[in-house]
Order: structure tokens, then C-alpha cells, then sequence
């Protein structure tokens, strides 16, 4: 069973569709045996500019851009580590 927390900005609160996780809850899927890394280096560029190269560099972490809070899920659910 896929556990999945989801850190949502408490402002807007409209990424979190609960139709969008019962779907992906119950997708068959077989995980990688990676970690997925995403998120925006411009909204704390100092920080996240330095994180991102780093992260490119080391072979077990798949960095990934998403266009849409679903595309998002569903890779979720497709790795071990997050």
C-alpha cells in the first residue's frame, strides 16, 4: 500500500486533489530503486542553485521537473525513495 504526505502551501491549498490519490493509491506499479528529487531553484536560488548541482551529480537520484500536480503523483508513486 503506497503511503504518500504531501506538503501543501496552507495560502492556496489547491494541488491536493483526493481523486488524484485514490488513483494513484491504487496503481500496480514497480518501484525504482532510486530517489526522486523536484523542486524549483527559483524560489530560494542561493540555497537550491548549489543543491541542484549537486544532485546532478550523484547517480542514484533521478531530478525531475513536473508540469502538473498529477504528473507529479504519479511519478511519486514509481520510486522506492522520495
Amino acid at each position: 500500500m503506497l503511503s504518500i504526505y504531501l506538503f501543501e502551501n496552507r495560502r492556496y491549498l489547491n494541488n491536493v486533489r483526493l481523486k488524484n490519490l485514490d488513483y494513484v493509491k491504487n496503481k500496480e506499479v514497480i518501484k525504482k530503486n532510486k530517489i526522486i528529487s523536484s523542486f524549483n531553484t527559483n524560489t530560494n536560488f542561493p540555497l537550491r542553485n548549489n543543491l541542484e548541482a549537486l544532485v546532478k551529480e550523484i547517480p542514484d537520484i533521478d531530478q525531475k521537473k513536473f508540469e502538473t500536480p498529477f504528473d507529479y503523483l504519479n511519478s511519486l508513486n514509481k520510486y522506492k525513495f522520495v
